[in-house]
């Protein structure tokens, strides 16, 4: 809900921050699975390439750009995340890498799901689902946005970043029939690694 718009009409509204947890046996299970990848890896690196409406996605050869990269300059471990409807998209950013990558995708439970970002050190996405748990967790997130607007919908949190260019469309924009998709195509690959690179870096 957009508490702002209430605040706009002079009622004031403290915006709560809700809280996800992880029982204690779910957690020993992830942790377990990712024994190996910790040791092999500098850094765990989560990415959810798809979303429900499909001017929101970005490219499937854009997210592997990225995610070679991340591996290939940082030592990172990437983890493709999603529905089970989502696997051909996953599927066809690992077959288009150089590297070999983890396809968790309709692979997890919601609950798997919310402690395996718990441990991830960020979370690369599109605007979805994924995105406000790993907020809602607190995780560093890096949130590529196109037709819908940040102000209305993106995760709320201190460690969320958000991707968003200005093409002059109305937003939030729900032409279905739009042929070109500007919002998403002019977010660069280079844009999004270099991005996800000082997040990862910055300690804070």
């Amino acid at each position: 809900m957009r508490f702002s718009l209430l605040e706009g009409i002079g009622i004031p509204v403290k915006e709560k921050q809700v809280t996800l947890f992880v029982d204690e046996e779910e957690k020993k299970k992830i942790s377990k699975f990712l024994e190996d990848y910790r040791l092999k890896f500098s850094y765990l690196v989560a990415i959810n390439p798809s979303c429900n409406w499909h001017l929101k996605r970005w490219e499937e050869e854009r997210f592997a750009l990225v995610a070679d990269r991340l591996i290939e300059e940082l030592n990172c471990c990437v983890f493709l995340i999603g529905a089970k409807k989502d696997s051909p998209i996953a599927e066809k950013v690992a077959q288009i890498m150089r590297n070999q990558v983890v396809n968790l995708c309709g692979k997890t439970t919601l609950k798997t799901l919310v402690g395996f970002l718990q441990e991830m050190d960020i979370l690369i996405s599109c605007d979805s689902g994924p995105a406000h748990l790993a907020a809602t967790l607190g995780k560093k997130v890096l949130v590529l946005f196109g037709p819908t607007s940040p102000s209305i919908t993106a995760p709320r949190g201190r460690n969320v970043y958000i991707i968003k260019k200005e093409v002059g469309c109305k937003l939030p924009c729900y032409n279905l029939n739009c042929r070109d998709n500007r919002c998403m195509k002019e977010i660069s690959p280079e844009e999004v690694y270099q991005q996800a690179k000082r997040i990862i870096l910055d300690k804070h």
